[in-house]
């Protein structure tokens, strides 16, 4: 076996088995978590690529200026306001499912 010696840095031609050889468990973990990570992508990219249409984007912005959204006004508050205002118009649709104060994302 040759090897090759470069001042502190050792070479080997062969890995060891050791090294090379993972445990049947830890590749599967691993093999796990690239799947869920790759279906979570793939899931986002698909809800996101749903076309929206200008009409509904309007009716959507018309019901949460009338739940008291401005997008004129400062937006200092943005997008805490924004938030408030979706959640009030959602309380007006359904208000069993409206989130309450405490459960609000801010």
């Amino acid at each position: 076996m040759h090897s090759c010696h470069l001042g502190s840095i050792f070479i080997s031609p062969k890995p060891q088995e050791d090294s090379v050889k993972a445990h049947p468990i830890i590749r599967g973990v691993i093999f796990g978590i690239a799947m869920t990570t790759a279906l979570v992508a793939i899931a986002q990219t698909e809800k996101e690529s749903i076309p929206v249409t200008r009409e509904q984007v309007q009716k959507e912005l018309v019901k949460i200026e009338a739940a008291g959204y401005d997008p004129h006004r400062d937006s200092s508050a943005y997008p805490a306001d924004l938030q408030d205002a979706e959640s009030r118009a959602a309380a007006a649709i359904n208000p069993a499912a409206a989130p309450t104060p405490a459960t609000r994302r801010r």
